[in-house]
């Protein structure tokens, strides 16, 4: 028939593989993602493995490692070590698969003896390997276009900015949405310190995924308050390098950043002054789980 010719590219095996491509290519942002949807979940996979290993050894890693030691751990975790087993991940058994695959020894009839006729036809042979394996190829190559572009992403520094003092006047602290400094809707994050009692209190606004806002201390009920930076797809800690998934900000619990009941209106956000005392008192004493919840 007219496609006939088709047979020598495809057997079942390459056409679930091409139309596993295509829907990748024609599905939606998320399912495009494939470099990004496997970093963050070896990136989590590595992070679980890690803490379940403290547990498991009955290490209390947060409050005797220190910062140093967390840096070293937490380049497992790292976006630059999951972004290449990432590209392991993917490439790698392809590669291995169309080498083994060409490579493979040759069935040859007994009857073809050791002449011409024996090479003509191995040749043939490895050229209608060479035609199957092309979808391979294909997927491949694709597999490494995304990998340099989800890269390119991953590779960017943590933006961490300077906490921009504000001035305590009564029970409640103001931020209005929009200021001549900032706009706390343009998706970056918005870092504040005042000064309550002597001690200088950090504490955060982000604009979450969904357009919703919240505010957090700049800091977690584990470990020692070093902060929160951000990527381009999470809230990193700066003591255990753990990556927070945006949406998941103004939960509490596990290395998230401690919410605060602040009160989000159509022009400012508003934190209770003496919340934000007792919260961050007892993070410096350690104290945290008896407050937050």
């Amino acid at each position: 028939g007219r496609f006939s010719f088709l047979g020598d590219y495809f057997q079942w095996p390459q056409f679930f593989l091409i139309s596993a491509l295509l829907k990748l290519i024609s599905g939606t942002g998320t399912e495009f993602s494939l470099v990004r949807a496997v970093q963050k979940g070896l990136t989590k996979f590595n992070h679980d493995i890690i803490h379940q290993t403290f547990v498991t050894i009955m290490v209390p890693d947060h409050p005797i490692l220190t910062t140093t030691a967390w840096n070293f751990i937490g380049f497992f975790f790292s976006d630059t070590f999951t972004i290449y087993t990432t590209l392991l991940v993917l490439w790698v058994p392809l590669v291995l698969f169309i080498v083994r695959y060409y490579n493979a020894p040759v069935p040859v009839p007994e009857d073809m003896g050791k002449g011409p006729r024996r090479r003509l036809y191995i040749k043939s042979v490895k050229m209608a390997r060479l035609r199957k394996l092309l979808p391979v190829v294909v997927v491949a190559l694709y597999v490494v276009g995304a990998w340099f572009s989800g890269r390119a992403s991953s590779v960017q520094a943590l933006y961490n900015p300077e906490p921009l003092p504000l001035v305590v006047e009564g029970e409640v602290i103001s931020i209005p949405i929009s200021d001549q400094k900032w706009d706390l809707r343009d998706g970056a994050l918005h870092k504040f310190v005042v000064n309550v009692k002597g001690q200088d209190i950090r504490f955060f606004v982000f604009q979450r995924p969904d357009g919703s806002l919240v505010a957090c201390l700049d800091a977690c009920e584990i470990c020692p308050p070093e902060g929160y930076a951000q990527s381009e797809r999470f809230m990193v800690c700066l003591y255990c390098r753990t990556p927070i998934d945006f949406e998941s900000l103004g939960r509490a619990g596990g290395c998230n950043p401690i919410p605060l009941n602040a009160t989000v209106t159509d022009k400012d956000v508003r934190v209770r002054v003496d919340e934000l005392l007792k919260k961050w008192t007892s993070v410096k004493k350690g104290k945290t789980k008896e407050v937050i919840r």
